[in-house]
């Protein structure tokens, strides 16, 4: 009885995701999707409220979510908290308002913001795929060294 030969296993591995995801839009699930961060800095002691109510905005939302940004992370200062807060009160995280946006905020760290500038550059951080992002700042001479050496 002659053999038959091995089964095809690219056409197997195929059909298998066909059956478990039948239209292609959801293989994208099957992977993790690399991470893309924007850091926006207002820094602590100067007053940016239109800075923090721009990157807060849907229109600023909506222009990072078609750029496949996936996280927003606000440094608010010493006057934003209230503006930040009021954000996430009015919109939670299930919100259409935040265009899928992960958003996250905080007022200061004393450790710095080198792991907020570090979130930004490519790469694969502890098995997360980062793919570049950009960093928005009111362009303090801290903020603009820490950017430039990361």
């Amino acid at each position: 009885m002659a053999s038959s030969p091995p089964p095809n296993i690219d056409h197997f591995q195929i059909l298998v995701l066909d059956i478990m995801a039948p239209n292609n839009e959801d293989l994208d699930s099957f992977e993790p999707l690399p991470r893309r961060y924007c850091f926006v800095t207002i820094g602590l002691t100067a007053s940016f409220k239109a800075l923090l109510t721009e990157v807060l905005s849907l229109p600023f939302l909506d222009a990072l979510h078609k750029a496949e940004y996936t996280d927003l992370v606000v440094q608010y200062g010493k006057d934003g908290k209230a503006i930040y807060e009021d954000f996430v009160e009015k919109y939670p995280e299930d919100s259409d308002r935040r265009c899928g946006i992960i958003i996250r905020g905080f007022s200061f760290d004393p450790d710095g913001l080198t792991k907020e500038m570090v979130a930004v550059r490519a790469g694969d951080e502890q098995g997360t795929p980062h793919q570049e992002g950009m960093v928005i700042s009111h362009a303090g001479k801290l903020q603009v060294l820490s950017s430039l050496l990361i």
